[in-house]
């Protein structure tokens, strides 16, 4: 048997507590971003607008802020094997950066993956298929439900 919905709660609400946290290990630009990100008000009404669509419309797992944060953290932690192992990020590679300067565009679009969705969701009529394209990995198993 399928839980009733949980009732509909209203934006400033449902903000109220989002805070996305990721070891930083001293990286002053990458505790810049997330402290600009925890910020904006914009940014988090996109996490929970993908929220709602993923979970609501869609029959999905958790896409909330919480799942953002996990897939910063799980982001960021591969990004460092990989470089111990002497991968050399493409930023690194072609723009003349550094690893600290790769470990943030990696939280940015580890930060940004769920944004499409919302996007795609709200100004068109998402099928499974546009909506899945603009999905991270997690999110690509097919929704339990259609689309409404």
């Amino acid at each position: 048997m399928t839980p009733p919905p949980e009732p509909p709660v209203p934006p400033r609400e449902a903000l109220a507590g989002v805070m996305v946290r990721a070891p930083t290990r001293g990286n002053r630009k990458l505790e810049r971003l997330l402290e600009a990100v925890n910020a904006d008000e914009h940014v988090k009404a996109l996490w929970h607008v993908s929220a709602v669509n993923a979970t609501r419309r869609l029959g999905m797992s958790d896409h909330s802020w919480v799942h953002i944060q996990i897939v910063v953290n799980i982001g960021l932690r591969l990004a460092r094997l990989l470089f111990r192992r002497g991968v050399v990020p493409s930023v690194v590679a072609d723009y003349a950066m550094s690893e600290r300067d790769a470990e943030v565009v990696v939280a940015a679009g580890c930060l940004m993956h769920c944004v499409g969705m919302s996007i795609t969701a709200t100004t068109t009529s998402a099928t499974a298929s546009s909506f899945q394209t603009t999905s991270c990995r997690r999110c690509l198993r097919a929704p339990t439900r259609s689309p409404s």
